[in-house]
């Protein structure tokens, strides 16, 4: 029968996965929204995540109920479980502006502990939810069924992660999401409630009525109530929002204060309208180095009004490039110039653009902000200028701007400056630093000049700021030979797979919080000693799973890192990866023992297989940077190799809790633990440390060696 409380309960466990992976992408993308985060922060919320839920599972194998009282236990855990991901995304809005000032920026120790203590209870219960399943089904089989628990909750985080990322993510924001979440798990609890035997768990037919009845409040309170628009009043206060919409790119809030309209892309102020000098500058600058500017490429900012003021120059051609779709659709409503004629919209990436046309331009003006992820380093990087100077004619002029300096450089503006100078300087014959609201950096082939305000004459343009009225020239001459003073010929040129800016920036934003260092330090050695004497404690076995999971979540991390440098879109892809990720767990969890005898021999050889793989890896990514334009092609590729090493790792974990001696109850829990605290402190030392300080490729290579000493470990510690 297809009705029974056994399936009631392997349905409870893919559901389970279901959860775990919506409630997943759904934190990470609000957690980033709401702090402006970047590839830190990933790597943060991931590393907590795996961290909490191996805490969970391994504590599970003490909670020992005796007789019938897990199935209580196991109901009321997952009961609280369903109600969390409401909480989590509710108060990690509402609570953002209650503990830290307004608009201020957070450190990496603020971000560490605000996840952690906010992510704790979910998924510690989750944790603890795996190792109570793998007793259950160990009760009712009589026989091992962690494997079996581990690949139905690898189906449902599968599964789920196709639903969110291919429906769910279009048509509902996270609170829709969440409530269908909810549904679906009271629905769940429901089924096991009606098919439970009563030797496990008597409940009248009135209490079940009774809980029928709790399960549709709860489901109609979670329809009923506007969390969505409550909680961003809390988070965007004294503004009215007009749109907040949740797209494959990230999170889209427009706002209005006082008329002016504010544009914020996954939590950061891309600008506001009404900001004349910045729209005067960021245009004329750069257009008045040309004697007659007609083919014009605009990247970002034509909504801020850019636009504006490219069309005051006359016979004008403008290519607007907006590589965000969903943002330019609801600009529209705003600028009004999107409309004209002389505008030629095109909604594809900026890279792929200039690697495919074949037209030319009289200058090509970059409006994006400062490089504080990989997504905005790709526009400030050596391959990117490459495929500008590609599309320029002679006498053409590009510009890209930084945040402004005092009335002094200090060190970390100097080396912003001097990476980015020197990598203009490999591509242009010129290059010039325009101090204004911002310094914009000109850079052509031809000479570029500081006096050019007479030209606006020549041009009749009417302008408010840029005019030799308002800015003081033998200042603005100063400032930018004092700017220039500060250049630094020996600084790093900025590459996609080197991104010395994107270090930089995270440098500088850690710079603020210069007096948490010694928490961190302290934290930071506490947790190495921790992990030395677990370590040490491990078998063989299970110090091979933790490595396994080391080098999943790392290789997780570099493959979303590679195509937000690539296609600079990973809030989508991050989904898609981590979906794959756990399709690759069930097939190799579920199939390795079918095709592959259980022994030590085995083990071993897989993880010599990881080993090698991970060598492999840097020339793959090699090929996707290279085919980049082969877009689907490249999209799936990256699912493939994901898909590859989540099958081993799926095959590894099936393995161990096969090889492992020990109850059923312990095996569960310290093998799912052993490889969740792997996959947390790769998340955590691959995102934070290893990456930024040794590079793509070479963290590849550690991870090789990782797993190659790891084999010797267990040939000769048995």
């Amino acid at each position: 029968m297809i009705f029974t409380f056994k399936n009631s309960l392997k349905i409870s466990v893919i559901v389970l996965g279901i959860t775990l992976i919506i409630t997943q992408i759904i934190i990470i993308r609000e957690f980033l929204s709401v702090f402006n985060g970047n590839e830190l922060v990933t790597g943060i919320l991931f590393a907590n995540w795996m961290l909490l839920t191996a805490l969970g599972a391994y504590v599970g194998k003490f909670i020992k109920p005796d007789g019938n009282r897990k199935y209580k236990l196991l109901f009321i855990l997952q009961f609280v479980l369903v109600l969390l991901p409401f909480v989590l995304v509710f108060f990690l809005r509402i609570f953002k502006n209650e503990f830290f000032p307004v608009g201020s920026m957070l450190g990496l120790s603020e971000i560490f502990f605000y996840s952690f203590f906010l992510l704790l209870p979910f998924c510690f219960i989750s944790g603890m939810l795996f190792t109570f399943f793998c007793t259950i089904f160990h009760d009712l089989y009589a026989e091992n069924k962690i494997r079996q628990v581990y690949a139905l909750e690898s189906v449902g985080s599968f599964a789920g992660g196709l639903l969110f990322n291919f429906i769910l993510l279009f048509y509902f924001h996270s609170f829709h999401s969440l409530a269908l979440l909810l549904t679906l798990n009271l629905l769940t609890l429901a089924f096991i409630i009606f098919l439970i035997p009563s030797e496990k768990i008597k409940i009248s037919l009135a209490a079940k009525i009774a809980l029928l009845l709790i399960f549709a409040v709860i489901i109609s309170g979670s329809l009923a109530f506007d969390f969505n628009s409550k909680s961003m009043a809390r988070l965007y206060p004294d503004q009215k929002i007009h749109l907040h919409k949740e797209t494959p790119l990230g999170t889209i809030v427009i706002t209005d204060t006082y008329g002016q309209y504010n544009f914020f892309g996954n939590g950061s102020l891309y600008f506001s309208t009404g900001n004349t000098t910045e729209s005067e500058e960021s245009v004329h600058y750069a257009l008045l180095q040309h004697p007659a500017p007609k083919n014009i490429l605009l990247i970002s900012g034509g909504v801020s009004g850019a636009l504006t003021e490219i069309l005051k120059y006359k016979d004008v051609q403008i290519d607007y490039l907006e590589f965000d779709p969903w943002l330019l659709e609801n600009g529209k409503k705003f600028t009004p110039e999107l409309t004209n004629k002389k505008v030629n919209i095109i909604t594809e990436d900026p890279a792929r653009f200039l690697k495919t046309t074949n037209k030319k331009y009289d200058a090509v003006l970059i409006n994006v902000p400062a490089p504080s992820n990989l997504a905005l380093n790709r526009f400030y990087t050596l391959e990117f200028f490459e495929k500008i100077y590609n599309v320029m004619d002679e006498k053409a002029v590009a510009s890209i701007a930084l945040s402004p300096s005092e009335n002094y450089v200090n060190e970390a503006a100097a080396e912003m400056y001097s990476i980015l100078f020197n990598t203009l300087k490999k591509v242009f014959k010129n290059v010039l630093i325009f101090p204004g609201g911002k310094n914009y950096f000109l850079a052509s082939d031809a000479p570029l000049s500081l006096d050019i305000f007479d030209h606006l004459d020549s041009f009749k343009i009417q302008t408010n700021y840029v005019n030799s009225y308002y800015i003081d020239e033998p200042g603005l001459i100063r400032k930018s030979e004092m700017i220039h003073s500060a250049i630094q010929k020996e600084a790093a040129i900025n590459t996609d797979f080197k991104p010395i800016a994107y270090q930089k920036q995270i440098n500088y934003w850690l710079s603020y919080f210069k007096n948490h260092a010694g928490l961190l330090f302290a934290i930071a050695v506490i947790l190495f000693v921790l992990l030395i004497w677990i370590l040490i404690r491990m078998k063989s076995i299970t110090l091979a799973l933790f490595t396994t999971g080391f080098t999943g979540l790392s290789i997780e991390i570099i493959l979303i890192m590679t195509f937000q440098i690539i296609y600079g879109y990973a809030f989508w892809m991050t989904g898609v990866i981590i979906t794959a990720f756990m399709a690759g767990l069930a097939i190799g969890a579920w199939s390795a023992p079918i095709f592959f005898k259980t022994n030590l021999k085995t083990y071993k050889q897989i993880q010599i297989f990881i080993g090698l793989y991970c060598l492999l890896i840097p020339l793959v990514l090699l090929f996707f940077n290279q085919f980049s334009h082969y877009t689907v092609l490249i999209h799936l590729l990256f699912v493939s190799v994901i898909l590859d090493i989540s099958i081993l790792t799926g095959a590894q974990f099936a393995f161990a809790s096969e090889l492992y001696t020990g109850s059923v109850n312990k095996s569960a829990a310290v093998n799912y633990s052993a490889d969740l605290l792997g996959s947390a402190i790769g998340a955590l030392l691959s995102s934070v440390l290893l990456i930024p300080l040794l590079g793509i490729n070479n963290v590849c290579f550690v991870l090789a060696g990782m797993n190659l000493i790891c084999v010797l470990l267990l040939h000769f510690r048995r």
